[in-house]
């Protein structure tokens, strides 16, 4: 059995009649047949079992099963799902995904498809020989299918945030002060601004939402610790009543496109509110020395934060440093 991947994008003009994807951008419709669910279940849990702590455990991606016969009544959706097993043999799903790959006339056992039905979609399948080789392609194609999945959620963030409208004048003070090109969405307000060092703190209304961006003379960031005492300084100096609290923090490198951002995560505790909530900040490399942070801070109590905090890291990722060696 062949273990190539097959990539198909559909053109621009292909596409330009298709409507957007609907549901959460972050649950993973799978189409399987009764006969393999009861194996494949556990291997596609544990798969998508990356979780953030906001401060409360979310799933990065949630999964929600279905019978292949369902398939034609979600395919409108953002992540779709195939996945099935030749041994044991069914009716259904091994029908629904042999059906797709006449249709793509492709002879792969791992295929992606980008906006197969709808636009900012993204639908993956997997033919396996037993649950077995499943594991095994799973493993193999870990990164790739997490790749493609976040390429969909970022495109997908955007689109709706780029519905909303923006806030012209405040991207364009923003572009003035940091050289960054960034959509800001129209009820974003100033919160506080300050020329020297820069600093500018901005959000909207509820469920609350800030931005904020420094200008620091960080020299080295290569140790996570190191850089978390640095940065908890910076914020609290510039906050004033904010404080960085010293739960679940975390590091990481988030890639986006040809971007490789350097990520510190944590939660914080605003005082005055008596609450308080999960952000980030992410490090681009200024063109001759320092970084410029930006960070973003989600106050939401008793609700899921998972998309929220996405929505701020695509507008993040989506703009343009100029002169950031991490462009």
């Amino acid at each position: 059995m062949q273990k190539s991947l097959i990539f198909l994008l559909i053109l621009v003009f292909a596409c330009s009649s298709k409507r957007s994807a609907i549901g959460e951008y972050n649950a993973i419709d799978v189409f399987c047949s009764i006969e393999d669910k009861q194996l494949v279940k556990p291997l596609i849990d544990d798969f998508f079992s990356l979780e953030l702590n906001l401060p409360q455990p979310e799933k990065l991606y949630s999964v929600v099963w279905h019978e292949p016969h369902e398939f034609s009544e979600y395919s409108n959706r953002h992540n779709l799902m195939v996945i099935s097993l030749i041994n044991p043999a069914d009716e259904t799903g091994d029908r629904l995904f042999e059906r797709i790959h006449n249709a793509i006339s492709s002879t792969d056992s791992v295929i992606a498809i980008e906006n197969m039905y709808s636009k900012n979609q993204i639908f993956l399948g997997i033919q396996s020989f037993d649950a077995f080789q499943l594991k095994q392609q799973l493993q193999n194609y870990h990164n790739w299918f997490y790749e493609e999945l976040n390429s969909t959620a970022h495109k997908t963030m955007i689109a709706y945030a780029k519905s909303k409208g923006e806030n012209s004048s405040l991207s364009q003070h923003i572009s003035d002060v940091f050289d960054v090109d960034i959509m800001i969405q129209k009820d974003y307000k100033f919160l506080q601004d300050i020329s020297e060092p820069p600093f500018l703190w901005i959000g909207r209304g509820y469920p609350y939402r800030w931005i904020t961006f420094h200008e620091a003379d960080f020299d080295d960031i290569s140790s996570p610790d190191e850089t978390w005492v640095l940065l908890e300084i910076l914020l609290e100096s510039t906050f004033g009543s904010v404080e960085i609290t010293g739960d679940f923090r975390s590091s990481e490198i988030v890639k986006h496109e040809s971007k490789s951002i350097p990520l510190l995560r944590g939660n914080y505790f605003h005082p005055e509110n008596d609450s308080g909530g999960p952000f980030f900040t992410m490090f681009f490399k200024k063109p001759e020395s320092g970084y410029l942070l930006i960070s973003g801070f989600i106050n939401y109590p008793g609700h899921e934060k998972m998309a929220l905090i996405k929505q701020l890291e695509a507008i993040i990722l989506d703009a343009n440093i100029r002169g950031s060696k991490d462009n």
